[in-house]
């Protein structure tokens, strides 16, 4: 099983779930960002599979934020002619700047983690070249 999931570090978890951010608050009511050792606690206690791999891809993905911020701004006229006002330009820009400064800090990554049954023998990274 491969699970690619927004994540931040483990250190600020615990704080997390007894609060409510920005990004909670405005950009998705309702959603929640994991930390990894929750992820695999989770597949730990639901299921046989143990983690075999994780990679974090959070560097690149401050990368792709920055190219959508970009894109964003060189748009706007088109943005506003689609009925969006300033108060959600600029909320968006800010949440773009935000999440960005995140991954380039490392207290937001983008972990990649596979998860295999007790018994697999199958090298996934061979399986993944077809």
């Amino acid at each position: 099983m491969l699970i690619q999931a927004i994540t931040m570090c483990d250190q600020r978890y615990d704080r997390a779930v007894r609060s409510v951010d920005f990004i909670q608050r405005y950009i998705f009511p309702g959603g929640f960002i994991p930390c990894v050792s929750a992820i695999a606690e989770g597949v730990k206690q639901a299921t046989d599979m143990r983690l075999f791999h994780l990679e974090d891809i959070g560097p690149h993905y401050a990368t792709t934020l920055r190219d959508w911020r970009d894109k964003f701004n060189a748009n706007l006229e088109a943005i506003r002619a689609q009925g969006y006002s300033e108060d959600f330009i600029r909320m968006w820009e800010f949440y773009l700047c935000y999440s960005e400064g995140g991954f380039i800090e490392r207290v937001l990554g983008n972990a990649q983690v596979v998860f295999i049954k007790p018994d697999n023998r199958i090298d996934w990274r061979l399986s993944m070249v077809d």
